[in-house]
């Protein structure tokens, strides 16, 4: 019964993102911890095309709805290649040709040919699909809802259980799924359930998503604990709480008591949580102990000594500081069997050299300039604000991510919120940002007349 609520399930969620993107970004988003949650329930998705057929189905979802945004908007590509995303996309092309020179040749062609689809998808169709500032706010209702669904369905399966304290099931033999992806949804629904905001809901929908977010909270917390993703729990724990106050502005007394009794309760929630996880005992209460984090198994201090290993083999080799060692050096010098260095910062400046630093740096930092300029637009409409606030939460806790487990052709989410966050300012500085949120854009008038209006206006 429960496979087939799966499956009911993530049918109506295609099919809502090939009429509504901001759904279908939504499902690129969440791709990889629903592909699992759909493999608990479905053995025949776990193994050879099946184990390929979400992804598959996802991308084609993307594909329909974005072509529907081509024919309904004259101006759909307006803001699209934006400089944070030309950026990456560089960099990506630099890491293709570091190849030539990398000691680890075999092993990088393998990550390119398996990350390319996803390059596609997740940097180039996501971005695509989400137009304006009500777009944003779509995405991520639809990443709480959908999502929060998701986790209750991995909660509620029998396959899923704690093994060497995270929670996975086997896929075959010895072999588990990754508990990083269940950790990641958890941290990402659970900051979707403490920041996000809707102010033009009617009195009936507002209090329904206010019992989401809560259920979200509680079952975001609970499966990021569970699966064992330490540095997910501490970052999604850390950043709901601290950006709080910039999702929910203090403009009153009766604002002020708000934000700090939605502090309170979300950090509560929390603890709580936390702690009667660590009062289990054994394996998984283990690895949340402090020697553990600092010295164990994928431990802070492992992840330094690899920044260190790629950092000595760069710098005794001057003549590769400007162009890098090379995409996935890092597996020709580590003495483990470790497939990446797992901090993708120092990939991509030691493996990728300067001009890797210069690329990634680029898109950081428009990417976040940009989300500055829209929480500055934004901040007097509390919908549009608790919007940009997640965006912003979102990205900060991808750039966490990516320095704990990230690795540059698993294409982190990352890049793609940036990307979002520029194309979305291009287009509200060309006057765009509102036809995008009608299905009649284009009965509007063509893009050159648009342009020039937009330019008229400015001087």
């Amino acid at each position: 019964m429960l496979a087939i609520i799966a499956i009911a399930l993530f049918a109506v969620w295609c099919l809502a993102g090939i009429r509504y993107p901001p759904a279908a970004a939504a499902l690129i988003i969440l791709q990889f911890a629903v592909e699992q949650a759909l493999q608990s329930f479905v053995p025949a998705l776990r193994f050879g095309v099946g184990g390929v057929f979400t992804n598959a189905i996802i991308a084609a979802v993307a594909a329909i709805s974005a072509l529907r945004i081509c024919l309904q908007d004259r101006s759909a590509f307006q803001g699209w290649a934006n400089f944070p995303m030309l950026a990456v996309l560089v960099l990506y092309g630099w890491s293709i040709f570091t190849i030539f020179w990398s000691p680890s040749v075999t092993d990088a062609i393998g990550n390119l040919t398996w990350g390319l689809p996803y390059l596609v998808v997740v940097q180039m169709l996501c971005p695509f699909l989400i137009r304006s500032l009500r777009d944003l706010q779509h995405l991520w209702l639809w990443v709480l809802c959908a999502g929060t669904i998701f986790i209750l369905l991995i909660i509620a399966s029998p396959e899923f259980d704690l093994r060497n304290g995270r929670l996975t099931f086997v896929l075959a033999g010895t072999t588990e799924s990754s508990p990083l992806a269940i950790g990641e949804l958890g941290g990402v629904i659970l900051l979707a359930g403490a920041l996000l905001r809707r102010s033009e809901l009617g009195p009936a929908a507002t209090i329904c998503v206010s019992v989401l977010r809560f259920v979200a909270l509680i079952s975001g917390t609970l499966v990021t604990i569970q699966s064992g993703a330490r540095g997910q729990f501490f970052f999604a724990a850390f950043l709901a709480l601290s950006l709080f106050p910039l999702s929910a502005p203090v403009r009153s007394i009766a604002s002020f008591f708000t934000t700090i009794v939605g502090v309170v309760f979300s950090a509560i929630t929390i603890y709580l949580l936390f702690s009667t996880f660590l009062a289990q005992g054994g394996v998984a209460a283990k690895r949340f102990d402090i020697n553990e984090l600092l010295y164990g198994a994928s431990s802070a201090t492992g992840r330094w000594e690899n920044v260190i290993l790629l950092f000595n083999a760069w710098i005794r080799a001057p003549q590769y500081w400007v162009v890098g060692l090379g995409y996935n050096a890092f597996t020709a010098f580590t003495p483990t069997v470790e497939p990446y260095s797992h901090v993708l910062f120092a990939d991509a400046v030691f493996e990728l050299g300067l001009v890797g630093l210069a690329m990634l740096g680029s898109s950081l930092s428009l990417g976040f300039l940009s989300m500055s300029r829209l929480f500055k637009d934004a901040q007097e409409e509390p919908g549009n604000r608790s919007a940009v606030s997640v965006l912003v939460a979102m990205t900060l806790f991808q750039v966490l991510v990516v320095n704990k487990q990230g690795a540059l052709w698993a294409v982190p989410t990352l890049f793609a919120f940036l990307a979002i966050a520029a194309r979305i300012h291009d287009r509200s500085l060309a006057g765009l940002d509102r036809r995008a949120d009608s299905d009649e854009a284009s009965d509007g008038p063509p893009l050159d007349e648009v342009q020039r209006t937009a330019g008229i206006a400015k001087l």
